[in-house]
């Protein structure tokens, strides 16, 4: 209940942001109800996962402890990437740069220390889409290979099955980006791609529990 109310009292604080002198919300502001939401649907997901049923004997008895400490990693860099897309949206940056992998043709583009300080990363719409950038393809990337090594390794079914969900949802995530990216914009396969982010925070959340008891 208290994160419930706190999620409105975020809402009406992110939509009076915009009620005055400015036709958008303060990015701060959609980023930080966006948190609160996430921090939800992480809690209902992984009670949904405690709740499942799912066997904590022998798949966890195979699997090694730094497999937890993987999948934990990988749920908070997709929790950061979705907050980092949050500013995106927040500062319009997806329209900035509608090129890949490179942004007009450089690693680093163009106008990306325009402001000084800690402002230039959260206020700068040419560094929020780039660190935006570097985030999905490192997770993605991480996630990819943890599947490859669970595949290599013959970890137990239910470890390799969680991976290669994880991984297909990571492979459409990173599409519908780059379709994003590329089309500047487009509503459709945006509200996608922000649902296949949810989604894949679900599964690696899920996992996560999932690995929770293994042994050291």
């Amino acid at each position: 209940p208290l994160l419930a109310a706190l999620q409105g009292a975020m809402g009406w604080y992110m939509v009076q942001s915009g009620l005055s002198g400015r036709t958008s919300v303060s990015p701060y502001r959609l980023v930080a109800h966006l948190a609160v939401a996430l921090v939800i649907f992480g809690i209902a997901v992984w009670t949904a996962a405690e709740l499942s049923g799912y066997s904590k004997t022998r798949e966890r008895s195979l699997t090694p402890r730094w497999a937890l400490v993987a999948s934990l990693a990988f749920t908070a860099l997709a929790f950061l990437t979705m907050l980092s897309g949050g500013f995106v949206a927040g500062l319009d940056a997806g329209k900035v740069f509608n090129t890949f992998p490179l942004m007009e043709g450089k690693v680093i583009p163009a106008g990306y220390g325009a402001m000084d300080g800690w402002r230039n990363a959260f206020e700068n719409p040419v560094a929020a889409q780039l660190h935006h950038r570097l985030l999905a393809i490192g997770t993605a990337v991480l996630i990819w290979g943890a599947w490859l090594g669970a595949m290599l390794r013959t970890w137990p079914l239910p470890v390799r099955r969680g991976l290669a969900v994880a991984s297909a949802v990571t492979a459409l995530q990173v599409m519908l980006g780059i379709g994003t990216l590329l089309l500047a914009v487009p509503v459709l396969i945006a509200v996608l791609h922000q649902l296949t982010g949810l989604a894949l925070f679900a599964v690696l959340l899920t996992l996560s529990e999932r690995l929770r008891l293994a042994p050291v």
